[in-house]
């Protein structure tokens, strides 16, 4: 890790924390996504794009036992998942590579998450900062890079699991299909009960015959504007470390 480069740990719940950035933290969506594609205790898993590595860690916390791997093309967000592993003694396999140009052995992984890049390559403004355009537009992953890889990766009736913006839902489908990826669980992620929903979950497998699940909607608040239910019990961990932080 560069000295410049400032970081701060925060809670992941358990008496574990992880390492940002300014350019390399984790938002909501990438929580939802942790515990929408939660791996069973036998999965060898791979999470591409990992950033901070919020998504295996919170994983980890959960169970130890899993063997992760995790792969980012920036330097700096793979050095701070380095850096959380080494601190909390997770069994964390970080890659600073391109996932386009990988050498991991084929139809290897039992489930594979990704939290990629919510806008095309020419899908709005790009952000002037290097590490956030990587981010946020397809300029090093689009998503039939990650379908490909996902494809070449994945043993038979493995997982993919994905968080999208809604307006590119059906773009994900028919990306993730012409790939031999069957979408089979859906899940949309609404403000409250009011709202239209932003995100979207998607688990395909490779594989699969075709026939789509759409799990309720998961709601992140309740229409007078508190946490819902089913959010805290998602975040109830970390949020329980930060109290005991906060009030220490």
């Amino acid at each position: 890790m560069e000295k410049d480069i400032k970081t701060t740990a925060l809670p992941l719940g358990d008496g574990k924390s992880i390492y940002v950035s300014a350019d390399h933290t984790f938002g909501t969506d990438a929580v939802l996504l942790a515990h929408f594609s939660a791996p069973k205790k036998s999965d060898k898993a791979l999470d591409i794009g990992t950033g901070c590595g919020i998504i295996p860690f919170l994983w980890l916390r959960d169970n130890p036992a899993l063997v992760v791997s995790a792969v980012e093309i920036q330097k700096e967000g793979a050095d701070l998942a380095k850096m959380t592993a080494k601190e909390n003694g997770f069994n964390l396999n970080v890659f600073n590579i391109d996932i386009r140009k990988n050498d991991f052995e084929k139809n290897s992984f039992d489930l594979i998450s990704c939290n990629p890049p919510y806008k095309t390559e020419n899908g709005g403004l790009v952000s002037p900062t290097v590490a956030r355009a990587k981010q946020r537009h397809e300029l090093t992953l689009t998503l039939s890079d990650l379908a490909a890889a996902a494809k070449a990766l994945l043993r038979f009736g493995g997982r993919l699991c994905i968080c999208i913006r809604t307006e590119r839902f059906c773009e994900a489908v028919t990306t993730l299909q012409n790939e031999g990826l069957a979408v089979k669980r859906v899940r949309f992620v609404a403000k409250n009960q009011t709202s239209e929903p932003s995100l979207c979950l998607i688990e395909a497998k490779k594989g699969a015959r075709s026939g789509v699940r759409i799990a309720p909607t998961l709601f992140t608040h309740q229409n007078d504007g508190t946490s819902d239910t089913e959010i805290e019990k998602i975040y109830k961990k970390i949020r329980e470390q930060s109290n005991l932080s906060q009030n220490g």
